[in-house]
């Protein structure tokens, strides 16, 4: 009896497996999407418009940058965004 329910048992959690897909789902074009809107040049205004908040911003001393915001769009990705003054200098991908 017990080989019984522990055979069902390795049947069934074979069974329960899923695939999790990580990776972002579009529904709107690659062109169109907002990590292809960002230019250099834009407030901090029209990329919270665009992103929303943060999940950190991080101060700097102003050599380089003055703010760097920090999003995770994907639990495996991280994108840095700097900004100088209020005007996004760094950190996109130029297409």
């Amino acid at each position: 009896m017990r080989f019984v329910i522990f055979f069902i048992a390795v049947v069934m959690s074979g069974c329960i497996y899923m695939h999790v897909n990580h990776e972002p789902v579009y529904s709107v074009p690659r062109q169109s999407r907002p990590e292809n809107q960002l230019k250099l040049g834009m407030t901090t205004t029209e990329v919270r418009e665009l992103w929303g908040d943060p999940i950190k911003i991080i101060k700097g001393n102003g050599k380089q940058f003055d703010e760097r915001w920090i999003y995770q769009p994907h639990w495996k990705i991280q994108r840095r965004l700097d900004f100088k003054h209020e005007v996004l200098i760094g950190g996109i991908k130029e297409q």
